[in-house]
């Protein structure tokens, strides 16, 4: 699961215990999982309810919304169904492209729990993980400091994102994908999820420096330049990150720029 909001350590915490209680549980199930393709543009929520199943997530990325707002991003080996209110009327869960996943029947598996002490158990312990989890999500977003009103945009593999020479009308965090960084066609390094980028135009007030294309489907948060100071108090270590990054760059770039001096220095007698 990746956050809309910067998730605290405390909340990684609870993430994982869900995710490694919830695939103690399938395994001890030892059902078969069958692989199903999840389409694009689908609300996955009417489709869990109508198979009555559980989905672990294979490859692709599903968008949940709380109240129509976005809460977060379940991705690969996340698994949906398991203490989820599913049939909540103020969760939704969207799949942007289509996501790859594997099922088993619900009935099935409440069958098998039920007849089980030990799998029970294991069921309680997720329930309770998963209530906890969901609290502390829905919490982030109760601080009232909070404004942020983000754009979130999907972008298809080999899509364009940023173009060099173009005005620098937002600032990109990439929540979902990776994408790749050209100048004058000359590919210049890679962005990696939760990576920030478009912020050197908008701070120095210049034409785009680059063009930026989707390496695979990605997911983008995009936010205006007036609205780039809420990205760094929500997003705070994402975008120290950044800044660390391009210090290293800079840092290179002044050995690199030293050494050629060095090189070209003639000594007059």
């Amino acid at each position: 699961m990746h956050t809309i909001l910067e998730s605290s350590p405390e909340f990684k915490a609870l993430d994982l215990g869900f995710k490694e209680a919830a695939e103690r549980l399938l395994q001890r199930l030892e059902m078969p999982l069958v692989e199903v393709v999840l389409e694009a543009d689908r609300e996955v929520t009417r489709r869990a309810i109508e198979e009555n199943s559980i989905y672990r997530l294979k490859e692709g990325c599903l968008r949940c919304l709380f109240r129509g707002k976005p809460l977060c991003f379940f991705d690969e080996g996340d698994v949906i169904g398991l203490g989820m209110s599913v049939t909540s009327p103020y969760f939704e869960l969207i799949s942007d492209f289509a996501v790859l996943a594997e099922k088993i029947p619900l009935d099935e598996a409440h069958k098998k729990i039920l007849s089980s002490e030990e799998l029970f158990g294991v069921y309680q312990e997720v329930l309770a993980l998963h209530q906890h989890r969901q609290a502390a999500l829905l919490a982030m977003f109760a601080e009232p400091e909070v404004v942020l009103a983000p754009n979130l945009k999907s972008i298809a593999a080999g899509q364009t994102i940023i173009e060099q020479g173009g005005q620098a009308e937002a600032v990109y965090s990439l929540i979902e994908g990776k994408a790749e960084a050209y100048v004058d066609g000359v590919l210049v390094g890679e962005i990696q999820q939760d990576d920030i980028f478009g912020m050197l135009a908008v701070i120095t007030k210049g034409l785009r420096t680059a063009t930026v294309i989707a390496k695979s489907d990605c997911v983008v948060l995009s936010v205006p330049p007036e609205k780039f100071i809420e990205l760094i108090n929500t997003r705070p270590a994402a975008v120290l990150s950044m800044i660390e990054d391009m210090a290293r760059t800079i840092t290179e770039l002044n050995a690199k720029v030293v050494g050629a001096a060095k090189g070209n220095t003639r000594t007059i007698f």
